[in-house]
């Protein structure tokens, strides 16, 4: 009787172990898992800026010449916003001597934020347009069809000065200083459908690293 109560005795020890081996290795397991939940969630913070940081304080949207006052920055005059019928050929100028190119309109920002902004990029009636890199530190330059850099591109946007007085050389990046005013020059997507007519309701979305962009309702073919 004494050999089967220390076999026994001994069996009970040994199963207590196995559970306290198998509940340490299931903590283990979930702290691994917990641990990789976090990793994941690395860089993903919560932006503090307010979203309503970017002002817009005019725009241009007009189907005619100098738009913003720009000389030769110009659409043709056609009683809409040509972009889905000129999607072929929509990085040439609006009035080019070849191919009709998509047309242009100009949004005049401010950055009331406390710090330096990023402009990621604008969504017009849903269709991102985003900054191109190819008009950093040009002159803007909109008489002739260019591939260079003289002038956003179809679906992009360069940066200008909010002031005629000065040169008009495009930014070099895409950053906005605390409550600096500038132009954005958008060459308008060929993938919006269809074509913009006069006094139709435009949706602007600017993407600027806030948990939500800026949005505003302007009309096509006006200014302000």
């Amino acid at each position: 009787m004494m050999v089967s109560s220390s076999h026994r005795g001994v069996s009970e020890v040994i199963t207590t172990l196995l559970i306290l081996a198998m509940t340490l290795v299931g903590a283990l397991f979930l702290s691994i898992i917990m641990s990789d939940s976090d990793l994941t969630n690395v860089g993903k913070t919560v932006s503090d800026i307010p979203p309503n940081s970017i002002k817009l304080t005019g725009y241009d949207t007009r189907d005619s010449v100098n738009l913003s006052n720009i000389i030769q920055l110009d659409n043709n005059f056609d009683q809409e916003l040509c972009t889905d019928s000129c999607a072929l050929y929509e990085d040439n100028i609006p009035l080019s001597v070849s191919n009709e190119g998509t047309h242009f309109i100009v949004l005049k920002i401010k950055n009331t934020y406390t710090k330096p902004v990023f402009i990621h990029n604008v969504q017009i009636n849903n269709v991102l347009h985003s900054w191109d890199p190819n008009t950093s530190g040009k002159l803007l330059e909109t008489s002739v069809d260019d591939f260079t850099g003289k002038y956003p591109l179809g679906g992009q946007f360069s940066i200008i000065p909010e002031s005629d007085s000065v040169q008009l050389l495009q930014q070099s990046t895409n950053q906005l200083l605390p409550d600096q005013e500038v132009r954005l020059v958008i060459k308008l997507s060929g993938d919006i459908a269809p074509d913009i007519l006069v006094w139709r309701p435009l949706q602007i979305h600017i993407n600027f690293g806030a948990n939500q962009p800026s949005e505003f309702i302007i009309l096509s073919g006006d200014t302000r």
